[in-house]
């Protein structure tokens, strides 16, 4: 070996770092489950509705819209765009909005699923935002 000292460096700097890791995973994991506990705590499963609701009694946490607030923003981007296949994007419509009411049930359904496959809600600026593509496509 041409530098003993330097390979004895770096073997004792990844042994020190091995365990500050470990340390950071776990209170990662322990972060998810406090915040898995505190969300079962407010929330119940709705077979009817498929989907996590808000248990009686419980407030929603602060600066939280509800689901009808989030489905009216996608339905309002959804009347101003209009999905291309060319360009696998979203593009907006010139004129007046779409009326989404006058389109028919698998229209719409059509349309949110291509949305809600393209887009994601964030909660740190209450909107919706275009997914990362991923390295695939």
């Amino acid at each position: 070996m041409k530098h003993p000292n330097a390979t004895a460096l770096l073997l004792s700097l990844f042994v020190l770092a091995m365990p500050v890791t470990a340390m950071a995973q776990t209170s990662s994991r322990e972060q998810v489950k406090m915040e898995r506990d505190e969300f079962l705590k407010s929330h119940h499963w709705d077979n009817a509705t498929d989907s996590w609701v808000l248990n009686q009694g419980v407030e929603a946490p602060a600066g939280v819209k509800s689901r009808a607030e989030v489905k009216a923003d996608r339905d309002k981007f959804i009347s101003t765009h209009r999905f291309d296949n060319a360009c696998d994007c979203w593009r907006p419509i010139s004129g007046t909005p779409r009326e989404v009411s006058k389109m028919t049930a698998e229209q719409r359904r059509a349309e949110m699923k291509q949305f809600t496959r393209t887009h994601e809600w964030d909660n740190a600026t209450d909107t919706w935002v275009e997914r990362k593509k991923s390295a695939k496509n």
